[in-house]
This record gives C-alpha cells, structure tokens and sequence, in this order.
C-alpha cells in the first residue's frame, strides 16, 4: 500500500509527499504521484515540480542497504 501526505499550498497547489517503504517499488510511487495529480486538477493540465527522492538507475545495486527519502513534489494545476 501506498502512504502518502497532501498539503495544500495555495488555491490549486498542492505538495504531495509519498512515503518510501520496501513493500512499494520506486516505479509505482512515481506512477502514484502521477495519478494522484491529475485527479487533484482533474485534469492532465498541471506542472510537477520534484523537491527530493528521485532515484538513479543504480542506486539500488550501489547501495542496496541506504534507505531512500520520501519522493515529496509540488504539483500546481494551471487553467484548461
């Protein structure tokens, strides 16, 4: 399961935070953050901004024991 934080910022801004556990892989917090955004807007119209938790390609064969932040973004819904 997916655990997450939403704070809204403003009037149609919002910053979601996705916990990182070893239970959910990297792709689907991504694939998460995506969906959670749009049905926030109701739209595809918004613009992510990543604060932290991005992944390189091999971090996990790099350093299979670092435990990664949570992927926390800014998502701001623009007009249709």
């Amino acid at each position: 399961n997916v655990q997450f934080r939403q704070t809204k910022l403003a009037n149609k801004y919002f910053q979601l935070e996705i916990m990182t556990n070893n239970k959910v892989n990297f792709e689907r917090l991504t694939v998460f953050l995506i969906r959670r955004s749009y049905s926030l807007c109701g739209s595809y119209h918004y613009t992510l901004e990543m604060i932290q938790g991005i992944e390189g390609f091999d971090d996990k064969r790099a350093m299979p024991n670092y435990i990664f932040p949570s992927l926390i973004a800014k998502v701001k819904c623009k007009k249709k």
